[in-house]
């Protein structure tokens, strides 16, 4: 019964990557420039016929938009400028001018921060401009990250409340600045980031070290971030956040580098000092390395030493061993969850337990794996599906069909199945959505993919994707 279980988890992976390879194809004819539209036939059954009006063709913008690519990548800053002076004549009405505008802020910018704060205005009039494309998106990054490092908190604070997206090094800007400005609520959103042991910039430490000087980060916060950057391999980001704890051991980073060569040497000749929170932490970090290449090892020598590790400790280090021993199929991942008690799992850690419970044929388990997830990861229909199976196999088959019964109206691959163990298969709808001319035309007027389409045509493939992924992540799926 499992052997099926994982291939149709695998045909299904299988599936959405041929969807995804045929996507990339068909792209192929899309984006190449060709007078005639094309049709693409499945089974010889003519499909929607995408008819884009072409862009009015403009050779020569072509070309000089590609010399100061070109002038761009090699840092030519002369060429580069005079670039941006014919488009800014000759070619203003031209749709990639900006891109030229782009580069000439963003080479200088490199050249020295000052820049950002001596040519504001470039920098004001450029935003202005184009207020809502990626360009803009990525060009306020830049001049954020340097108007914070020059504290030209005058021109960073207006400019930072029109960001759009999530980015720690400007967070820690701002916070910087607010500090600085007597704001104590920002204190308390830095320790928040802080607990989420998330990697940090230069400016996110020296707001970490005011608040080590105001004795805002205890001791076990801080062994509790070097932990979880040790576990995601963050080696720099561990090491300077246990710098901000007292008396920590002087030969801690000379250790985590050989650890990071050899766990293996370091699990046989160390044992865990459980009056040494350096020891544990060090020896926890070593287990997780040599379990990520060989989980059996890593079980063995947590066996020979688990006495010595206080107990939550103990079953943390169980649980990273189990999850990982999972991840590589390894028929005792189970057992080593099993030896972890109730140690809460994180949604990756509980996904994979129930992965090794399936392998295992353990439906008792896979119910526990699944009550262990979040609500939202528990919603996922992968899990509701197995959830019924593990139902069914606990003898509650009312709980079961219920979950069934709601999974199979849905229109995916669990769904499918769920509707199959209902005994309601559906017949496919193979003719799906077909759009309209409007609402065809309607997208390919967007500036967006215009953009988009003819950055592809000029071979500028990173920066057509970039326009792309900009210009349809807030679309529906229809669109």
């Amino acid at each position: 019964m499992l052997r099926p279980t994982v291939r149709s988890v695998t045909g299904l992976r299988l599936f959405y990557a041929a969807l995804v390879a045929l996507s990339l194809m068909l792209g192929k004819y899309c984006l190449a420039s060709t007078p005639e539209p094309a049709v693409v036939t499945i089974d010889r059954t003519p499909a929607v016929t995408l008819v884009v009006s072409p862009l009015p063709d403009n050779p020569a913008a072509d070309r000089e938009l590609i010399s100061a690519r070109d002038a761009f990548e090699k840092h030519q800053l002369r060429n580069l400028a005079s670039a941006r002076d014919r488009f800014r004549s000759a070619y203003a009405d031209y749709p990639l001018a900006g891109y030229v505008e782009y580069w000439w802020l963003l080479a200088n910018l490199a050249q020295g921060t000052a820049f950002g704060s001596t040519n504001a205005a470039d920098f004001s009039a450029f935003l202005a401009a184009q207020p809502d494309g990626v360009l803009a998106e990525s060009l306020r990054k830049e001049w954020l990250r340097a108007l914070g490092k020059l504290e030209r908190w005058d021109l960073f604070a207006p400019e930072f409340q029109r960001l759009n997206v999530d980015d720690a090094d400007l967070t820690c800007h701002q916070w910087r600045y607010r500090i600085g400005q007597g704001d104590r609520s920002a204190f308390g959103e830095v320790r928040a980031f802080w607990n989420t042991a998330r990697p940090a910039s230069d400016a996110c430490y020296e707001v970490f070290d005011q608040l080590r000087a105001g004795q805002r980060i205890s001791a076990e916060s801080a062994w509790s971030r070097v932990r979880k950057l040790l576990e995601d391999n963050q080696i720099a980001d561990a090491r300077r956040s246990a710098a901000l704890i007292d008396k920590l051991p002087p030969t801690f980073e000379r250790l985590t580098a050989s650890i990071g060569l050899n766990p293996a040497a370091y699990v046989e000749k160390q044992k865990p000092l459980a009056n040494s929170r350096a020891s544990i932490e060090l020896y926890l970090y070593a287990l997780n390395r040599l379990a990520r290449s060989d989980a059996g090892k890593a079980a063995a020598a947590l066996s020979r030493w688990s006495a010595d590790l206080p107990a939550a400790d103990r079953e943390y280090a169980w649980t990273q061993v189990g999850f990982l021993a999972a991840m590589q199929h390894d028929t005792s991942a189970l057992a080593w969850f099993g030896n972890a008690g109730s140690f809460p799992l994180n949604d990756i850690q509980a996904s994979w337990k129930a992965r090794a419970a399936l392998r295992a044929g353990d439906w008792t388990a896979v119910r526990a794996a699944i009550g262990a997830m979040s609500r939202a990861e528990r919603r996922e229909p992968a899990w509701r599906y197995w959830l019924a199976r593990a139902e069914t196999a606990a003898g509650n088959e009312p709980g079961a069909a219920k979950l069934r019964e709601a999974l199979a109206r849905e229109n995916n691959f669990y769904g499918l199945l769920a509707a199959e163990d209902a005994g309601l298969p559906a017949e496919p709808n193979w003719k799906g959505w077909k759009p309209s001319p409007a609402e065809l035309a309607s997208i390919a007027q967007r500036p967006a993919i215009q953009r988009a389409l003819l950055l592809y045509r000029l071979d500028l493939k990173s920066e057509g994707l970039r326009e792309w992924q900009f210009a349809i992540r807030d679309m529906n799926d229809q669109q």
